[in-house]
């Protein structure tokens, strides 16, 4: 007897929490279906984050370019040695050490 009343009561509850889901979603399909059409918008309009303060390591490698661009290679030697490994720039800070190089060994014969 009590395992009838305990079954009726929770098939009761699934129904009315199902009826109440299905009312729910009845009463705002039209703008549920307007929403899933239309376009999407972006949430919030932000300026890019291209507007970040350099490195140490990329502004390392920029004065290094412009040592070598005005032919100084010893100056932009040292400077690429302010570039640590685990910076995003250390590749081409050794590109530009080589070039460095080659410049000096133009340089020095």
């Amino acid at each position: 007897m009590r395992d009838r009343w305990f079954r009726r009561s929770v098939v009761a509850a699934w129904l009315l929490l199902f009826a109440m889901g299905s009312l729910a979603v009845a009463s705002s399909w039209d703008r549920l279906v307007v929403d899933l059409v239309s376009a999407p918008l972006p949430s919030r309009l932000e300026a890019p984050a291209l507007a970040q303060a350099p490195s140490a390591g990329e502004r390392a490698v920029a004065e290094a370019r412009r040592l070598l661009e005005s032919g100084r290679p010893t100056e932009a030697m040292s400077a690429l040695l302010a570039v640590k490994p685990e910076e995003p720039v250390y590749p081409f800070s050794l590109q530009l050490r080589e070039e460095a190089r080659k410049a000096l060994t133009r340089v020095v014969p």
